[in-house]
């Protein structure tokens, strides 16, 4: 098995040069305020010295990509935010532009990751401590001869966000509209699942054996199945790439597909995008080669917030 390890050559400058010109706008706006030595405390002061008060959780809210700065302060709040981040006059306003006139494909898989995540709130009944910050991730998937996905798994080393919590959630968003079949662990038991079919879109619940405190690392296994084939809501056509979003930096990243006997993919690559689930703006990293018995791998190690994706054709 041949492992392409990508050692990002962009300084941090240059990271953060990427996202000032792709976004996304939350991504871009923590970054930004890390690299000048910024807190949101202080933000938020400048910009009422200014005469725009600015709480403190609407600034949390918007570089976690909540919601917005709403349509109407963009004439003031756009060139506050040039000058008080030290960017470069129409910056923040090019960002919040791209940020609400996404393409089509990318606005339905965000809408279909709204309702894994509303899976998760309204059925599950789990809050954001649930959802902990990776530290290493492993994406394992198979591609059956019939170029279909059977399987998608990750391994995550994930670091625990909050005390006395006692199961973690994930979520699975589909491409090709088809909800896992099967949500499985080796590290957790599986308590609730989750599915909007029509919506292509998954959530689970897994039980840790005993409660976990604030920054304890924790395995967390999972993989979703399929049968071989479309179903009922899904495209006609499988889909012919598998990712995986990262909110935040996390040590290293790497994904593998199998492909198995009978399915021939004529190229493998690897791209990053800056957007969640990867459908804008996707930046092609490199060729991946495909091994004689059908095994495709690269490793990013430090990588940046966005989605990682391997595309193939056949």
């Amino acid at each position: 098995m041949t492992i392409q390890q990508l050692r990002p050559a962009a300084t941090r400058d240059a990271d953060l040069d990427l996202l000032l010109t792709h976004g996304p706008f939350p991504l871009a706006l923590r970054a930004v305020i890390a690299d000048r030595g910024l807190t949101l405390e202080v933000i938020s002061r400048r910009l009422r010295a200014r005469g725009m008060p600015v709480s403190l959780a609407s600034l949390s809210h918007w570089q976690r990509g909540l919601h917005l700065p709403r349509p109407a302060v963009w004439d003031r709040l756009c060139p506050a935010l040039d000058d008080l981040l030290e960017l470069a006059p129409g910056t923040v306003r090019m960002l919040l532009e791209k940020a609400r006139t996404p393409v089509d494909s990318h606005a339905a898989l965000l809408s279909t990751a709204e309702s894994a995540y509303v899976l998760v709130r309204d059925v599950i009944g789990a809050g954001e401590d649930t959802f902990w910050p990776p530290v290493s991730v492993r994406q394992d998937a198979v591609v059956s001869s019939t170029g279909w996905l059977t399987s998608v798994g990750v391994s995550n080393l994930r670091r625990a966000n909050a005390d006395n919590v006692s199961r973690v959630c994930l979520i699975y968003v589909a491409l090709d509209g088809r909800a896992p079949e099967q949500w499985l662990s080796t590290t957790q038991r599986v308590g609730q699942v989750a599915t909007d079919e029509r919506e292509g879109s998954s959530a689970v619940e897994l039980l840790l054996d005993s409660p976990v405190s604030r920054d304890e690392l924790v395995r967390v296994d999972s993989t979703v199945t399929w049968s071989d084939g479309p179903t009922e809501f899904s495209s006609a056509e499988p889909q012919r790439t598998v990712g995986h979003c990262l909110g935040d930096s996390c040590r290293d990243f790497s994904i593998t597909v199998q492909f198995e006997a009978g399915y021939s993919p004529t190229r493998v690559w690897l791209c990053w995008s800056p957007t969640p689930f990867g459908q804008q703006d996707l930046v092609e990293l490199r060729t991946v080669e495909v091994a004689g018995h059908g095994v495709a791998q690269a490793t990013v190690l430090e990588p940046r917030p966005g989605t990682y994706s391997m595309h193939w054709t056949s």
